[in-house]
C-alpha cells in the first residue's frame, strides 16, 4: 500500500522577479500568517526551503518575534537549515557552498534546530563533489530537483528516460548520500483540494506516476512552490482522507528520510547507485544560458571569492600563525562572507532576475572590496613591518597565498617624499642582489595620509610605477625587497628587443595573429578571433537564431610594450552585427552596427602564461559573442573544473535536444592533445565549448527578458549589457599537465601576488593637522602598533608533498583555535601526501568537528580518490 508523505513548504526566492525589498514584504506576509496558523495548530509542520537567511530577513522588520520562532523551530513546528540559502553550486566556489552549511547550520541550531536533509530543489544542476561535502557535514540524504533527465532515441525521436526516482549518489571519493529525485518538481500537491473527490484524484495521479518509478512505497507530495504561504487547512484535508482509508501524513523531511532508509533496510530492496554531476537536460532543464547572463556580475563575483578565500584568510593565517596572535579579523571576515554569500542565491548569482537585483548586486561587490581592499592593504603593511629586513630606508614585500612557487614580474606603486629628493633608486633582494626592474609610469602627486589620531594631510611625493622580477617565491610565504635610492638609474631606456619570453614568440602575419609555444613546439596560425551570433533566448536559455556566425574584420595590430620584462600587442577589430533580433519577423534586424572590439596579448619574463585582455564596446543587442581561442589541440575532448572537481567533457555529452554544446566552468578550461596541450584561464567566464583544436569562451550574452511568454514585470533591458564589457584570460600551454597543475595555476592567475611598499621607518609617510593653529600647539600623534618588536618567523605557513593535492582554504577554524587548511586531492588515485608544519596537525571534518591527532610537524595525510580532507594546524 502507498504511503504518501505531505511537505508542506515554500520555496523562497530573496529575489528575483520582484527586486529583494519587495519580496521581504511578502516574505513577512508569509511568516506572520504561518506564526498565526502555529498558535492554533501545534502539530503543523513548515519547511522554510532549507534556509536560514530567511530568518534574518523577517526579523529585521519584526525583532520582538525572535522567541516565538525559536520556540517553534525547536519544537519542530518550523523546519530550517541546513543552508544560509539555496545557491547556485557551479557558479559560485566550493568554499562558498562549504561557508553556507558552516553558517547556515550555525544559525539554525541558535534559532533551536537544524534539518539534516540537504535539501535543493530549484538549483541549476548539482556538482558531483557534493556527496561528499554533504558527508563532511554529517548528512547523507539528498533532495533536488534539477539535473536527473535522461533521454533517448525511440522511432527517431528523443523521449525523456524513466529514472528511479529514488537512488543513492555516489562520490568518486565513495561518499555515499540517499537522494530522491523530485520528478514531479516540488508543487505536485501545491494545493491540495478541499473536495474530497478532487483530493484523492490528486493522490491517484500521483500514486500512478511514482508508482513506475518509486521502489518504496512513499509518495512524496510536496505542498507548496515558491512564494507560496502555507495552506491553512491541510492537516484537515490530510485527516479526512486517512479516515477514508488512506495512508497519508504530514512530515519533517528528516521524518520521511528516515522512514525512507528503513524500509529499504528492512525489504532488502538495492537502490541504484548514481556517479557524477546531476547536471542532465535539456536547455529548459538545466538553464544553461545563465552561465553566461550579465557576465560583468559574475567576474565580480568571482574577483570577491578570489580576494577573500584565496588571498585575505591565507594572509591573515599567516599573520597570525607567524608570531602576530590574534590578528585574524574573523568578525569582518564573518561579515565579508555574509555580503557575498547574499549574492550567491541561484536567481541571483544566475542573473536571470529584473534589473534593480542586478543594480543592488552590483552595489553590493562595490561595498565588499571597499571593506576588502583596507583589509589587504591594513595586512600587507603590517607583513611588510614585521618581516625582519637589514638596512634600506624603503622596503617592498610580497606575499605568495598559493600552493605553488611563483616565479614572474610584479607591478605595483613606489613613492619618496619629494623633499628627500630621490632621483633614482634599484630594488636588491634578501641576499643583496639587484632585481630586475622597470619604471612603466612616473607622476608628481598629492599623497592622502589620514589616520584615528590627526586630522587628514597630505605629503608632497614622486609616484613610480614599476614591475619587478620575483624568482621562485615559495607557496604560502613572503619575502622583502630592499628599495634603495641612488644617484643614477642604469640604463632604463626600452630595449627593442624580440616579443618573446622563455616559453612563447608572438607576432602577426596575413592579418592573424600568430604564437609559437616553445615548450610543446606547436605553431599557432589564428591565436584568437572574436565571433558573433544572434540570440532569441532569454536570460536563462541561449537560443541561436538561424544566421551563420558572424567574425571579426578590419584587424589592425600594434606592439604596446616590448620591454625585457613585459611584451604586448594589441589586436583592434570590428564587428558588424544587427542591431537586434526582430521578434516578430523571427529573424535578425536588417539594420546594422559596428561593435569595436579589441584584444592585448601580453607576457612577462619567466611566464608560462599569457593573458588576454579583451575589450567589447557592446552596442547590438540579442546576440552572443565568443573568444575563440585555438592551441592547435587535435581532440575534441575538453577538460573543465568544477568546485573540487575536473571532469573530460565532448560535444556528444550534451543532452541531444540541447541547443548548446557548452559546458561550466569554474576557473579554467583545457584541452589536451597528442604532444601536449593548452588551458585557458577564466575570471567569470563560465562558459566553454570545444570548438576545432581550440576552446570558445562566452565574453558576452544579450538578452533583455526573464521570460519571453510574460508581462513587463519578467522584462530586464539591463541583460542586454549594452555598455564596455572588459575581461581577462589566461592562456598557458604544456606538454603535460595534471588537474592540480591547472587548478593551483589557474588560481594563481586569478590571485596574483600582493606587494607592499612602505619606509623601513613605519612613520615616514604619517602626517597631518593640529586643530589648533599655533607652532607651540602643534604636535603629531602616532598609533601605537599592540605587535611592536615582533619579527614574524620566516619561511612557509606549511609545505606539501604532492603535486596533485591542491589548498582550497586557509583560515582561522570558527572555534577560533587554530588554522584550517582545506586540501584537495585532483586525482582519480588514491595518493599519500606528506604535510610538514610547525604545530600539532588535526583530522577534522568540514563542519571543522572532531580534533583526532595526526602528530607533530610532518605527518603523511592518506587521500581517497578525489577526497576533500580538511586538517587543523594548532
Amino acid at each position: 500500500m502507498q504511503k504518501f508523505v505531505v511537505l508542506s513548504h515554500t520555496h523562497w526566492d530573496r529575489e528575483w522577479y520582484m527586486p529583494f525589498e519587495q519580496f521581504r514584504m511578502r516574505l513577512v506576509d508569509l511568516i506572520d500568517r504561518l506564526l498565526g496558523i502555529l498558535r492554533v495548530d501545534g502539530g503543523y509542520i513548515f519547511h522554510l526551503d532549507a534556509q536560514t537567511v530567511v530568518l534574518e530577513d523577517y526579523l529585521e522588520i519584526h525583532p520582538e518575534r525572535e522567541d516565538e520562532l525559536k520556540k517553534y523551530i525547536a519544537a519542530g513546528n518550523i523546519v530550517v537549515g541546513p543552508w544560509y540559502l539555496q545557491n547556485d553550486f557551479f557558479l559560485t566556489s566550493g568554499e562558498a557552498t562549504v561557508r553556507n552549511l558552516l553558517r547556515g547550520m550555525a544559525l539554525a541550531e541558535k534559532f533551536g534546530k537544524c534539518t539534516r536533509v540537504a535539501y535543493a530543489p530549484d538549483q541549476f544542476g548539482n556538482i558531483s563533489q557534493l556527496p561528499q561535502i554533504f558527508n563532511g557535514f554529517g548528512m547523507d540524504t539528498f533532495m533536488f530537483g534539477r539535473g536527473y533527465s535522461f533521454y533517448e532515441e525511440k522511432d527517431g525521436e528523443f523521449v525523456r528516460k524513466k529514472m528511479p526516482a529514488e537512488f543513492v549518489w555516489e562520490g568518486e571519493d565513495g561518499s555515499r548520500c540517499l537522494a530522491v529525485h523530485l520528478y514531479q518538481w516540488y508543487n505536485n500537491a501545491q494545493h491540495i483540494p478541499e473536495e474530497p473527490e478532487n483530493a484523492q484524484l490528486l493522490l491517484d495521479i500521483n500514486a500512478k506516476i511514482f508508482g513506475e518509478i518509486n521502489l518504496s512505497p512513499y509518495v512524496v507530495l510536496m505542498n507548496g512552490v515558491d512564494h507560496l504561504e502555507p495552506q491553512d487547512n491541510v492537516r484537515g484535508i490530510i485527516d479526512g482522507l486517512r479516515g477514508s482509508g488512506c495512508e497519508i501524513a504530514q512530515y519533517r523531511m528528516d521524518e520521511y528520510f528516515d522512514a525512507l532508509k528503513k524500509w529499504f533496510a528492512e525489504s532488502g530492496a538495492i537502490p541504484q547507485t548514481y556517479t557524477g554531476a546531476l547536471d542532465r537536460g535539456r536547455d529548459d532543464e538545466v538553464l544553461r544560458g545563465c552561465w553566461s547572463s550579465r557576465i560583468p556580475i559574475k567576474q565580480e563575483n568571482v574577483r570577491a571569492q578570489t580576494m577573500l578565500e584565496d588571498v585575505l584568510e591565507p594572509l591573515y593565517s599567516y599573520l597570525d600563525a607567524m608570531g602576530m596572535k590574534g590578528f585574524y579579523p574573523g568578525d569582518y571576515f564573518a561579515y565579508l562572507w555574509k555580503r557575498l554569500l547574499r549574492n550567491h542565491p541561484h536567481d541571483s548569482i544566475c542573473c536571470c532576475s529584473r534589473d534593480e537585483v542586478a543594480a543592488h548586486m552590483e552595489d553590493s561587490y562595490a561595498r565588499f572590496f571597499e571593506c576588502a581592499d583596507e583589509l589587504l592593504d591594513r595586512g600587507m603593511k603590517q607583513l611588510l613591518r614585521h618581516s625582519r629586513t637589514e638596512g634600506g630606508e624603503y622596503v617592498l614585500t610580497v606575499f605568495n597565498p598559493t600552493e605553488r612557487a611563483f616565479t614572474g614580474v610584479v607591478e605595483t606603486n613606489i613613492r619618496f617624499l619629494q623633499k628627500d629628493c630621490v632621483h633614482a633608486f634599484c630594488i636588491t633582494n634578501e641576499e643583496g642582489k639587484p632585481c630586475e626592474t622597470e619604471i612603466v609610469e612616473f607622476a608628481e602627486e598629492l599623497y592622502d595620509v589620514f589616520s584615528g589620531l590627526n586630522l587628514p594631510g597630505v605629503l608632497n611625493c614622486d609616484r613610480y610605477k614599476i614591475r619587478f622580477a620575483v624568482r621562485e617565491l615559495p607557496a604560502f610565504s613572503a619575502r622583502s625587497y630592499t628599495v634603495t635610492p641612488c644617484e643614477l638609474f642604469e640604463d632604463d631606456e626600452q630595449r627593442n628587443v624580440a616579443l618573446e619570453n622563455e616559453y612563447y614568440c608572438i607576432g602577426w602575419e596575413n592579418g592573424n595573429l600568430w604564437l609559437d609555444c616553445k615548450e610543446t613546439g606547436r605553431h599557432i596560425e589564428n591565436l584568437l578571433r572574436f565571433e558573433d551570433t544572434g540570440d532569441r533566448g532569454d536570460l536563462y536559455i541561449y537560443e541561436p537564431a538561424d544566421e551563420t556566425a558572424i567574425y571579426d574584420e578590419k584587424r589592425t595590430f600594434r606592439v604596446v610594450e616590448n620591454t625585457e620584462l613585459k611584451k604586448s600587442i594589441r589586436l583592434s577589430a570590428v564587428l558588424c552585427v544587427p542591431n537586434k533580433y526582430e521578434f516578430e519577423r523571427s529573424m535578425r534586424g536588417a539594420e546594422t552596427v559596428n561593435i569595436p572590439v579589441s584584444c592585448t596579448v601580453s607576457f612577462m619574463k619567466g611566464s608560462r602564461t599569457l593573458t588576454i585582455e579583451y575589450e567589447i564596446e557592446n552596442r547590438a543587442e540579442d546576440h552572443r559573442v565568443r573568444l575563440l581561442i585555438d592551441g592547435a589541440a587535435e581532440t575534441d575532448c575538453m577538460t573543465v573544473d568544477s568546485p573540487f572537481d575536473c571532469r573530460v567533457v565532448r560535444p556528444s555529452d550534451a543532452c541531444p535536444l540541447a541547443m548548446s554544446r557548452t559546458f561550466c566552468n569554474t576557473s579554467f578550461a583545457a584541452k589536451h592533445g597528442e604532444g601536449g596541450g593548452f588551458a585557458l584561464f577564466t575570471e567569470g567566464q563560465h562558459e566553454a565549448e570545444s570548438v576545432g583544436t581550440g576552446i570558445a569562451l562566452t565574453c558576452l550574452r544579450s538578452s533583455g527578458s526573464i521570460s519571453r511568454t510574460a508581462g513587463s514585470q519578467w522584462q530586464a533591458p539591463g541583460g542586454q549589457c549594452k555598455q564596455k564589457i572588459e575581461g581577462k584570460i589566461g592562456f598557458y600551454a604544456f606538454s603535460s599537465a595534471t588537474d592540480a597543475d591547472l587548478f593551483a595555476c589557474a588560481k594563481q592567475f586569478r590571485t596574483g601576488i600582493p606587494v607592499c611598499f612602505d619606509g623601513s621607518d613605519p612613520h615616514k609617510f604619517s602626517g597631518g593637522r593640529f586643530a589648533v593653529q599655533d607652532a607651540k600647539l602643534a604636535k603629531f600623534y602616532y598609533e601605537k602598533d599592540p605587535y611592536e618588536g615582533i619579527s614574524l618567523r620566516r619561511g612557509a605557513l606549511f609545505e606539501l608533498g604532492s603535486d596533485v593535492v591542491t589548498v582550497s582554504a586557509v583560515k582561522r577554524s570558527e572555534q577560533g583555535d587554530g588554522i584550517i587548511v582545506r586540501l584537495v586531492n585532483y586525482s582519480s588515485l588514491p595518493v599519500d601526501c606528506a604535510f610538514n608544519c610547525r604545530g600539532k596537525v588535526f583530522d577534522c571534518g568540514l563542519d571543522e568537528k572532531g580534533n583526532g591527532l595526526l602528530g607533530r610537524g610532518k605527518v603523511v595525510l592518506h587521500f581517497r580518490p578525489k577526497e576533500i580532507k580538511t586538517v587543523k594546524i594548532l
